[in-house]
């Protein structure tokens, strides 16, 4: 049995700005992060190609009405740059519509972007944990009372957490895990209250749903950057409902969302799809692409978990019973919809992480 004083689930923004915290205020305590994924990250996930923009196919923007997140940003010494849109966009109402140029509000809060990506994020917590503290590749699947347990710090009695490869011993545990994926995918010695587990299973997951798509093109003057030209489209008709300029450093992508059904086909008729769609609505310039990438979330199993029927975007999310004590407050919970502002945000992320990390110094009587 491997012991620790905090034990994370999850190496997501949650669950490493947790561990920050917690390692900030207390560096004597032995942290250790669960993360199933062969990498960190999480709901952040950018990918990158040489010569090409990196492509946000997870968290994306961010505006001034997220203050933890933006300071967050600055104490890790990361900038944003405006998410450009352009004074017009495309909009389709319906495939029995003729598609129209509408203007768009300049009023409207302006929404950013990480500048150079937002697993900048991610890497730059990492770099404040030591390589034993985080074990990728090591889904949660068990987590029990131990007979002996206490308000004990020294790793010894409290929560026993079990997974394919190990067994750790930890005075707490702080779960990231969507609730919906956690009372799921997760059993607890003893049970967690019917109310809670109700609730967790009818939590929508943000993100869980989503089929996001991206462009990249070549050159140095892209064509939706051009006068009376533009990048920004929104469909009722899909496949593509929403896609923004998605540039950066010098290199061009356009990027965004396609309809959950679109989950169902293949890469190539996704791709195809897009792409008609793009070059029909924004001309045929759209067409010479020079790479095509996506991710399918209802695909990947450390965040969807299925469901029948419907549950609505944002469904329980910041609901009060994740703020309540659970197994004798040795278990605590964080993650964006678990958080009282802006759940199902990163901005609940960060939010949530306060919060868990006051918690855990609240229960080991230290002075927050």
């Amino acid at each position: 049995m491997i012991h620790t004083d905090i034990l994370i689930i999850g190496a997501g923004l949650s669950g490493l700005l947790t561990a920050s915290l917690l390692q900030q205020r207390r560096p004597g305590l032995r942290i250790t992060i669960l993360e199933a994924r062969p990498k960190a990250g999480g709901r952040i996930r950018t990918l990158r190609a040489e010569n090409t923009a990196p492509l946000e196919m997870g968290a994306t923007w961010l505006t001034n009405d997220h203050p933890r997140l933006m300071a967050l940003l600055n104490r890790l010494g990361l900038d944003v740059m405006p998410q450009y849109t352009g004074p017009e966009a495309v909009y389709e109402f319906s495939a029995a519509q003729a598609p129209q140029r509408v203007q768009l509000p300049p009023g409207e809060s302006q929404s950013y972007r990480v500048k150079g990506g937002t697993d900048q994020i991610i890497s730059a917590l990492l770099k404040e944990f030591g390589p034993e503290q985080l074990i990728c590749s090591s889904p949660v699947h068990s987590v029990s009372a131990q007979p002996s347990a206490g308000k004990e710090s020294d790793g010894h009695g409290g929560l026993e957490v079990r997974t394919p490869d190990a067994v750790y011993s930890a005075a707490l545990v702080i779960s990231t895990l969507p609730p919906r994926l956690l009372a799921n995918s997760v059993t607890f010695d003893p049970s967690l209250p019917e109310p809670f587990m109700r609730i967790a299973s009818q939590t929508h997951t943000w993100m869980s749903d989503s089929v996001k798509a991206g462009f990249t093109y070549a050159g140095a003057d892209p064509f939706w950057l051009k006068p009376g030209a533009t990048g920004t489209l929104f469909s009722n008709a899909g496949p593509l409902t929403e896609f923004y300029d998605h540039s950066q450093n010098g290199h061009h992508a356009l990027a965004g969302f396609m309809h959950p059904d679109m989950a169902g086909q293949t890469t190539e008729t996704r791709k195809k799809l897009a792409l008609g769609q793009l070059t029909r609505l924004l001309g045929k310039p759209a067409s010479d692409y020079q790479s095509y990438a996506e991710c399918i979330w209802k695909d990947e199993v450390f965040t969807h978990s299925p469901h029948a029927g419907f549950l609505v975007p944002h469904q329980n999310s910041g609901h009060p019973v994740y703020r309540e004590p659970l197994m004798k407050g040795r278990l605590i919970l964080a993650g964006t919809e678990t958080a009282a502002s802006h759940p199902g945000y990163m901005e609940g992320a960060v939010e949530s992480a306060g919060r868990a990390a006051n918690s855990v110094f609240e229960y080991l009587g230290t002075s927050a």
